[in-house]
């Protein structure tokens, strides 16, 4: 019998050991499983900057005496300005200083051929290690689309010292590239829209939807967008740019490409900033009616509503430029400037803003509106830079139209 107890005893006494022990170890359990987790996040991070960092001297080999000063300024900018503005973390900042430091001494060829900007790149970037510590500041705020707008800390100086990079490499390459850079900071609006629809409909102009669509494209690296492609029609398959009667194509042409939308007027996207709308052969359709009656329910909530061509039919069919001044298509010009009981018509435009509505001449015409639309929300230097990165000498003047005397427009003034 005490034998027993003492058994007994002495499993209760290894028992109460055991959960001593576990009791103490829970919290080192749980470090050497949090540790190693928040380890490799950062480890990932790290990677990700050595990757962009070093991405743009790897890029160009040893034949570094080539190298576009463009290339260098847009892997910089991947490198910098998008890893450092997301992680928003000083001591990342200066990894990736550090990283982009060895990557230049690893190529001497690349110091050698170009000292001035290796030189101005280390400065630079001894700035981004130098930044002040802090992350978000008190004054940061999110923008009405949810995205991060810094206000003072090391999150805004990041972003500050990005632009200073990327205006070196400019500076330095003068004579080279010629291309302005677009600030990383708009100099628009505070709050720029975000959300972009464009209406399609059958028989719609290629370069009316293609023209600003190359634009926007191209802003999209340096401002968050988001698209929508709204068909006038349930079907998502594919809008045509087929004419809708065959009297409008009497030789039988087969030219005309498809564009998947994303969306349909039947079940539209919520909460668009801006919506454009085309012009072609498609706005003399006799089908548009529930278009022209969607353009009309959600114009109230947009911010901007653009259109190009003969798509100022259907906005004024909308009601949209009523007791507002707008322009069409010379060409096109009595067939649209019949709609609309109140509307002041102007002959000579190349564009027209009148409050928050933009109107263009005729097809081409729509590509320098939206530049001038990108130049009032997002800055000059935006629109600036990427006309010359696609190549496109804009009109800036509003005024210029050598189509209206071309196609006689007259007005009943």
């Amino acid at each position: 019998m005490e034998v027993k107890l003492a058994q007994r005893a002495a499993h209760c006494k290894s028992a109460r050991k055991l959960i001593g022990q576990t009791e103490q170890g829970l919290p080192i359990a749980i470090f050497n499983i949090i540790f190693p987790a928040l380890l490799f996040l950062t480890l990932v991070n790290l990677a990700q900057l050595a990757v962009a960092s070093v991405n743009f001297i790897e890029l160009v080999g040893e034949d570094t005496g080539t190298m576009h000063s463009s290339v260098v300024e847009e892997q910089i900018q991947d490198g910098l300005r998008y890893r450092i503005k997301r992680l928003r973390d000083p001591p990342s900042a200066k990894t990736a200083y550090i990283l982009i430091l060895i990557s230049l001494l690893r190529r001497p060829s690349f110091i050698m051929v170009r000292p001035t900007l290796t030189l101005s790149l280390i400065t630079s970037l001894a700035a981004i290690a130098a930044a002040s510590p802090g992350g978000r500041g008190k004054d940061h705020h999110k923008s009405k689309d949810g995205y991060d707008n810094p206000g003072h800390g090391g999150a805004a100086s990041t972003v500050t010292v990005t632009a200073t990079v990327t205006a070196t490499v400019t500076t330095t390459e003068s004579g080279t590239c010629g291309l302005s850079t677009p600030t990383l900071k708009s100099e628009g609006i505070e709050y720029p829209p975000v959300k972009y629809g464009m209406l399609l409909f059958q028989a719609f102009e290629i370069l009316d939807v293609y023209g600003p669509l190359e634009i926007l494209n191209q802003l999209s690296r340096y401002h968050h967008l988001e698209l929508s492609l709204i068909s006038s029609d349930e079907d998502l398959s594919g809008v045509t740019t087929e004419p809708v009667t065959a009297a409008m194509n009497p030789l039988n042409s087969t030219v005309y490409p498809l564009l998947p939308p994303t969306h349909s007027i039947a079940d539209p996207p919520m909460d668009l900033d801006v919506l454009i709308i085309p012009g072609g052969l498609g706005t003399r359709s006799p089908y548009l009616n529930n278009t022209v009656d969607y353009v009309t329910s959600v114009y109230p909530n947009l911010q901007h509503l653009i259109s190009v061509c003969t798509g100022a039919s259907i906005a004024a069919r909308a009601g949209v430029l009523e007791g507002k001044r707008a322009t069409t298509n010379k060409a096109s010009w009595d067939s649209v400037v019949i709609y609309g009981d109140n509307v002041t018509w102007v002959p000579e435009a190349r564009w027209v803003q009148d409050g928050n509505v933009w109107t263009s001449s005729g097809v081409s015409a729509g590509i320098d509106a939206v530049f001038a639309f990108v130049d009032e929300m997002y800055g000059s230097a935006n629109a600036t830079y990427i006309a010359n990165l696609i190549e496109y000498g804009r009109h800036t003047d509003a005024s210029w139209d050598p189509f209206a005397a071309i196609w006689e427009v007259e007005t009943d003034e």
